[in-house]
């Protein structure tokens, strides 16, 4: 039950909003303030792989550590990693130059993850680079249900329900 102040507090939250729900909340997970984003040269078979990672912090940090682990199939014909830039000011970019080789065609990942220490504390965000080399061979989605026409012409998946047997439902 809601106090006089707290139903007067959510009352005016609706009236401020236009009495509807407020939806200015985002729900994301957190992560260390830093963008990260990358470039690719080149992707055919047998010939080094170009990449050029750029990282861009939001505050001020202590220490900058880059870490990049390379997914099956590849390897590094030049990487130095782990890579420190130790204190880097607010909105500095930092570049990160390496090449890999790919064993054939396919789909390959490279894996980032930089970390941020800031006051003492550290805080990480990762980020996969996908890597597509030659021609990969076609990837088949099979959908788990039927596809139907909904009542407004988009296609919907029908699945189908099971029943799930739980201890309320007396194991039935």
């Amino acid at each position: 039950m809601l106090s006089r102040w707290g139903l007067g507090a959510v009352l005016g939250i609706c009236m401020l909003s236009g009495g509807g729900y407020i939806n200015d909340v985002a729900n994301a997970k957190p992560h260390a303030p830093v963008n990260i984003d990358y470039q690719i040269t080149k992707q055919a078979v047998n010939e080094p792989i170009n990449i050029h990672l750029i990282l861009e912090n939001i505050v001020d940090v202590d220490d900058l550590i880059v870490s990049i682990k390379l997914g099956d199939g590849l390897q590094a014909v030049q990487l130095d990693a782990p890579y420190n830039f130790g204190i880097v000011p607010k909105h500095q970019k930092s570049h990160i130059n390496f090449q890999v080789s790919a064993a054939g065609d396919g789909r390959y990942r490279i894996y980032v993850i930089a970390s941020l220490v800031t006051g003492g504390k550290t805080q990480s965000r990762n980020m996969i680079v996908p890597l597509v080399v030659g021609a990969p061979p076609q990837v088949l989605t099979k959908p788990m249900g039927r596809i139907v026409t909904g009542s407004d012409g988009a296609a919907v998946i029908s699945m189908p329900a099971r029943r799930v047997s739980t201890p309320e439902s007396g194991g039935q």
